[in-house]
């Protein structure tokens, strides 16, 4: 999907996606970050699909319609970094696979990362390492990886920026591929 722009300004949607539980729901509060280190002005629509499976048939529709997607995971929880390959990652292929003029573009985001050395918050479960996280993403071919904490607020900024960067970058060129 092409971003729509008007006048100065281009539009962007970006869907959240990772298990109900993994705190994609917390770091879609913070998406507010300066244009300025944009040097151009990019409104970005959020779309948060919840983790649910009531929600999973509208998926496909939604995976059409987005510019960006950020498969999301908690650090501290292995179920849902698994599920990001398992389940999330396969569901956007199959759309792809089923709409194959769609251009969008995947950022893996671990979420949580404050609690990776909190004893309490880790939910007696080995914390996923950033290493892992990086394979995961070459794993799944995503354009970017990124750590972030909603609770201390460390790299939400970046998170959006990087996903943004990455569609204003890549869809030129993916798009002359598609040609």
């Amino acid at each position: 999907m092409a971003a729509a722009t008007t006048g100065d300004v281009i539009r962007k949607r970006m869907m959240l996606v990772g298990d109900a539980d993994c705190g994609n729901l917390t770091i879609s509060c913070f998406s507010l970050f300066s244009r300025a280190s944009l040097y151009l002005e990019v409104e970005l629509t959020l779309v948060n699909t919840q983790g649910l499976d009531d929600y999973d048939r509208f998926l496909d529709e939604q995976y059409q319609d987005a510019d960006i997607i950020l498969l999301c995971f908690s650090v501290v929880n292995l179920v849902s970094l698994q599920n990001v390959v398992a389940k999330w990652y396969t569901q956007w292929k199959y759309a792809l696979k089923h709409h194959p003029r769609t251009i969008n573009f995947i950022v893996l985001v671990g979420l949580e990362s404050d609690l990776r050395h909190d004893g309490d918050g880790r939910k007696k479960q080995q914390p996923i390492s950033t290493e892992e996280g990086r394979k995961i993403a070459e794993r799944i071919k995503a354009s970017g990886y990124i750590e972030c904490s909603a609770k201390t607020k460390e790299n939400v900024e970046k998170v959006f920026e990087m996903a943004t960067r990455i569609s204003l970058e890549e869809e030129p060129r993916r798009r002359a591929q598609t040609i």
